[in-house]
């Protein structure tokens, strides 16, 4: 859900498994947890700003609906890639600061935002008007399950835009006219949220029945037969089946222990309609 896509690790206790469609979820008696979290990394989003021709990538706390709504100029292009707005381990700062220079075709200057993660570099092109300052957190080499980030610049409108990717960057070279401002990349950052993993505790171990020795008598004299009167217990608690526990919470309860007894009026237990009763119970499921 987008509101626990906020950075921080999170636990769930777990008590259930999807199936199949069409079927019950798999109960777990006891439950296990669950942690996951993405390590603080996150989406960056892209800007653009169409009175400047200039583009922009913001990531957590910064809000891109917050910037459109105070500086109509910009619109939100879409997500873009992975950054950490925090320091991780392995990281470096990205910086960043507003440049403009004068534009002979627009009689006037352009604006864009300039990118490096060397904070002496930024602005070397085109002057800043303030001071650089930290935007996010990115990889300064590369590595596994990273990708690499480009620095682009359209000399038409003076503006730099990053590339998400090899191939991202020479769409913008034929498609608008942007050129590489370097030809190796600027940084690299993680191709994907970084989730941490997950361990599901196993079952225990089943457990071992006691070794019991068993000692045979000696054979005693042989008495006179006494009959023997035999107690029949039916469980009542079978083992747990979804389908099963539906038909509890539709009401069909088992019924009392006397119409379980013998139509001869013997007290005893008929375990033909013990059978039926079952069968009628679990007729959503299969036969156990």
């Amino acid at each position: 859900p987008a509101h626990l896509k906020d950075g921080r690790p999170h636990t769930f206790r777990v008590h259930a498994i999807n199936q199949p469609q069409g079927h019950n979820p798999t109960l777990i008696r006891s439950g296990f947890t669950l942690s996951c979290g993405n390590n603080g990394a996150a989406y960056t989003r892209r800007l653009y700003n169409s009175r400047e021709f200039a583009h922009f990538h913001v990531v957590q706390p910064l809000d891109p609906a917050k910037i459109v709504e105070r500086y109509p100029d910009w619109m939100i292009e879409g997500h873009s890639f992975i950054a950490f707005p925090n320091p991780t381990t392995g990281t470096v700062p990205l910086y960043t600061c507003w440049t403009s220079i004068y534009s002979p075709p627009h009689g006037r200057l352009l604006g864009s935002h300039d990118f490096n993660t060397d904070r002496s570099k930024v602005g070397d092109h085109q002057a800043c008007h303030e001071n650089p300052w930290t935007l996010f957190h990115v990889y300064p080499s590369d590595g596994p399950n990273r990708k690499p980030i480009y620095l682009m610049y359209r000399d038409s409108e003076h503006g730099y835009i990053l590339a998400n990717g090899k191939a991202d960057a020479d769409a913008l070279v034929s498609r608008w006219n942007f050129r590489y401002f370097q030809s190796s990349p600027l940084f690299w950052v993680p191709t994907s949220l970084i989730v941490n993993e997950v361990v599901v505790p196993q079952a225990p171990e089943p457990e071992v029945p006691e070794v019991v020795e068993v000692v045979t008598p000696e054979p005693l004299p042989e008495e006179p037969p006494v009959e023997e009167i035999v107690e029949i217990i039916v469980e009542e608690d079978p083992p747990f089946n979804g389908n099963l526990a539906h038909e509890f919470h539709s009401g069909n309860l088992p019924p009392s222990p006397e119409s379980f007894y013998k139509d001869d009026g013997s007290n005893e237990i008929d375990m033909s309609k013990v059978y039926i009763w079952y069968l009628n119970t679990t007729k959503y499921g299969e036969m156990q």
